[in-house]
């Protein structure tokens, strides 16, 4: 299995009903979560890189040195990417482990995860917290206290996973090709693709950062 252990129910751009009081279990390629709910059995979602439990409905959140690479397109401010709890350049297989994202100026920020199979899932913003805002004086710790975990692969393959960050809210913008639902399998091939789509939106200024998770 992969590494990210996220959520993979859609994040959709409409309302849902709360959940029947059985949970479901969803299967997906990438990550491990539990959801502690006080009087209920959580749902187990599984991506590549997210396994999690989700009693959650997805909410509407449309606005009101290694190879680890910065890209930075237009915009003047520069995203980073790093690990929040650790400064080891390898993990081992199937580790948890939390990234901190920071940048040089206030900005809306956008990650996005890819398996070893290639398969890309959006993981922030994420129903559980639904705001892409990111000051540059309070970095994002992803996923922090978050109810979803990011893990390392445990077949010992390096993945990648990628932010973009924009001077602007682009949430109801963004093509659905890299909206889609969090933590679900995209309709893209690469990571590539994905920073493609967010510099084919003319009317906006964008930064990315790839970063590489390394196992031994």
């Amino acid at each position: 299995d992969s590494t990210l252990n996220i959520i993979t129910p859609s994040v959709v751009r409409e309302t849902i009903n709360q959940p029947d009081p059985t949970p479901n279990i969803v299967t997906s390629p990438v990550v491990k979560e539990v959801i502690k709910q006080p009087d209920s059995t959580p749902n187990i979602v599984t991506t590549p890189v997210v396994k999690e439990v989700i009693n959650h409905p997805v909410p509407d959140i449309s606005v009101e040195n290694t190879n680890n690479e910065r890209n930075v397109n237009k915009m003047e401010s520069s995203l980073e990417i790093r690990y929040a709890d650790k400064n080891d350049v390898f993990l081992a297989p199937g580790e948890a482990f939390n990234v901190m994202v920071s940048t040089q100026q206030d900005a809306y920020v956008y990650c996005y995860f890819e398996d070893q199979k290639g398969e890309v899932t959006r993981f922030f913003p994420n129903r559980f917290n639904s705001e892409p805002y990111v000051l540059h004086s309070k970095p994002l710790i992803l996923p922090g206290e978050s109810q979803f975990n990011l893990n390392a692969s445990e077949d010992g393959v390096s993945e990648r996973l990628a932010c973009f960050s924009t001077d602007q809210n682009v949430i109801n913008q963004l093509p659905p090709e890299i909206f889609g639902t969090d933590f679900e399998k995209l309709p893209v091939k690469s990571l590539e693709e994905v920073k493609a789509l967010y510099i084919k939106m003319n009317t906006i200024e964008v930064s990315d950062y790839f970063f590489d998770i390394r196992v031994y």
